[in-house]
């Protein structure tokens, strides 16, 4: 992989003429960067700019208290070229995540080129600032884990299986792309025995593995390493190679301190670490995920059972950012829309990889994620909200207008003990941290406990209180959760609304002095305390609801202005009309790029394995 080749696949140069990608390719350095090594600082002069070819790094902005990570860098991206051109110094740091190879062009390079080349020159700056350009035009733009390469898997224990792990991963990753299996084992018979293991501070032999692994993630869409459980060489060279650590234990296996974990601490790197806890059709579940993930120190916990096809498959999409998200918002009795929005994806098959959502949304999304089809969910809402009223045990009204212990006793009935953590399908509830001012996504803990503060409408349920801090019903500050759903680059996302759009109007006699808002007995035109509360704690914006139709890829807002929060007895007619309004608009998404990649994943399930490891 020379500089040539790697300029000509960079997206900034896309359609540059061959003469000035020539003169590009001869003036650069390639090198291969460790992890941890300093590209620029802020405040350094701009003397040259670079084009990645393998690899990850860091954009950091300075604080006062260190950096704050603006996004990762990734194979393809030009760093620093319109500081270079412009002569301002760089405003940002950039350090390398994990083992790169960099293509550096420097100015005075670059001058000599302008000097000799005017034309070229121009033509490499107009492609320069037109990337800019379009960057800052799409910020979404940023990398996801769709730009994933290469994937490092850590036992958490002896015995497990990651060979047959890996198989596993590699006949599902394999419907996306070309994927190899490494092993210490493949790069001695490829490079020399000993080669994986060589010491990482022999330069020579260390540079012609890192070269060849270099080689192959161009080769090859996705590399899957298989680290010796140990703080070898190579188990260190396959965390410092990999774009995501995937630490894996067996369902069957209790959550308890090994020297597999041990040495992995020892050598751990920046590199998101997730926990993936597999299973096996019919095997006892004996994990315990908090407790691994205490123990690993891992960023999320993901599931997969081993000997289904589709379980995997799930896995991988959710891995390389291909899964499919569904956010669902809050809105009382307007959340019964949220089963007609279900009965239409059943209708069309679609199955979401993570789910998410708000209040009512997150109660829905709950079901879902615990294994409920619509059926069963439809039942469970008639008898929570229609035939049993658990949220009218009445109190004086001191902190709210009910004591919310009939609702917890009907969560606890639903959802149990379960946390979130033990859910196959990845979930998040969101509240708002009323001491904090802030929306706060729950992606760990008791289920039940987590629905219940998305769900406590200030004034009408009690707010929940956790360590010292007043939590109550996420709508508040985020009824349709997107951004929360975004944070973890899963994928697309089809988001459902259920906000009231409907302008709240009062008939007023005089207007042209306002009046305190006062109630009488058999006027119908008054709301009550509880709607005004509802409304209040769930008011949205014109700017929120014009972001909201452009932050996912299917955006459905649900035909609901007229459905007060507690009109709970129009749940059929909220359901069917939902239902109807939602089909066209998912087959419609179906049609996009976004949905096309839905109806593909079955396809290719029986794919030609992997090459060996």
């Amino acid at each position: 992989m020379d500089a040539h080749t790697i300029l000509a696949a960079s997206p900034a140069f896309a359609g540059l003429n061959a003469k000035a990608l020539n003169l590009l390719a001869d003036a650069a350095d390639k090198r291969l960067l460790r992890p941890g090594h300093v590209l620029f600082n802020a405040g350094d002069h701009a003397e040259s700019f670079h084009v990645i070819g393998t690899g990850r790094l860091l954009l950091l902005r300075p604080e006062d208290t260190g950096f704050t990570l603006l996004r990762e860098l990734v194979r393809g991206e030009v760093v620093g070229g319109v500081s270079m051109m412009t002569g301002e110094r760089r405003l940002t740091r950039v350090e390398v995540l994990r083992e790169s190879v960099v293509v550096t062009i420097s100015k005075r390079a670059f001058d000599v080129i302008a000097a000799k080349h005017p034309h070229e020159a121009i033509e490499i700056i107009r492609f320069l600032v037109g990337r800019l350009v379009r960057t800052i035009n799409s910020p979404g733009e940023a990398p996801t884990a769709q730009s994933l390469a290469t994937i490092a898997l850590v036992p958490g224990h002896p015995g497990m299986d990651l060979v047959r792990v890996a198989n596993a991963m590699a006949a599902a990753m394999s419907q996306q792309g070309a994927t190899l299996r490494l092993s210490a084992d493949r790069v001695d018979r490829a490079l020399g025995q000993g080669a994986a293991n060589s010491m990482l501070d022999d330069t020579e032999r260390s540079e012609q593995v890192a070269a060849w692994l270099s080689e192959l993630e161009t080769q090859y869409r996705y590399l899957i390493y298989a680290t010796d459980g140990d703080d070898s060489p190579w188990s260190r060279r396959c965390i410092r190679q990999a774009d995501r650590v995937l630490v894996v234990v067996d369902g069957a296996a209790s959550a308890r301190a090994t020297p597999e974990i041990r040495a992995f601490q020892s050598i751990r790197g920046r590199t998101t670490t997730e926990l993936c806890i597999v299973h096996y059709t019919g095997e006892k579940t004996r994990a315990q995920p908090h407790d691994w993930n205490a123990l690993c120190q891992t960023d999320s916990v993901l599931h997969a059972t081993l000997d289904q096809p589709e379980s995997m498959e799930r896995l991988v999409r959710l891995l390389t950012g291909r899964g499919l998200g569904l956010v669902l918002g809050g809105g009382g009795a307007r959340g019964f829309a949220h089963l007609g929005l279900w009965q239409a994806l059943e209708s069309l098959g679609i199955e979401f990889d993570v789910l998410g959502g708000a209040s009512m949304g997150a109660y829905v999304a709950a079901l879902m994620a615990i294994g409920h089809d619509c059926d069963e969910a439809k039942r469970n809402l008639r008898e929570t909200f229609v035939d049993h009223n658990y949220l009218n045990d009445y109190v004086v009204p001191r902190v709210a207008m009910i004591s919310g212990k009939k609702f917890l006793r009907r969560l606890d009935e639903v959802f149990g003990s379960r946390r979130i953590e033990d859910l196959h399908i990845p979930y998040f509830s969101v509240s708002t941290n009323l001491s904090q001012g802030e929306s706060v996504a729950h992606r760990e803990g008791v289920l039940r406990d987590w629905i219940a503060a998305s769900m406590a409408v200030p004034g009408i349920v009690p707010p929940l209180v956790w360590r010292g801090d007043l939590l109550c019903d996420g709508g508040v500050l985020n009824s349709l959760p997107v951004d929360k759903m975004r944070e973890l680059g899963r994928g697309p996302i089809v988001s459902c609304d259920v906000s009231n759009r409907e302008r709240f109007m009062i008939p007023q006699e005089a207007d042209d002095r306002p009046e305190p808002l006062r109630w009488q007995r058999g006027v119908e035109r008054f709301p009550g305390i509880g709607r005004l509360l509802h409304r209040a704690a769930t008011v949205v914006s014109s700017e929120t609801i014009a972001r909201r139709e452009t932050d996912a890829e299917c955006y459905i807002h649900m035909p609901v202005s007229g459905v007060g929060m507690f009109d709970w007895d129009r749940m059929d007619e909220i359901i069917q009309a939902s239902y109807d309004y939602a089909m066209p608009r998912l087959e419609a998404f179906l049609e996009s790029e976004e949905g096309r990649l839905t109806q593909q994943r079955a396809a290719g399930r029986h794919a030609v394995p992997a090459p060996e490891a």
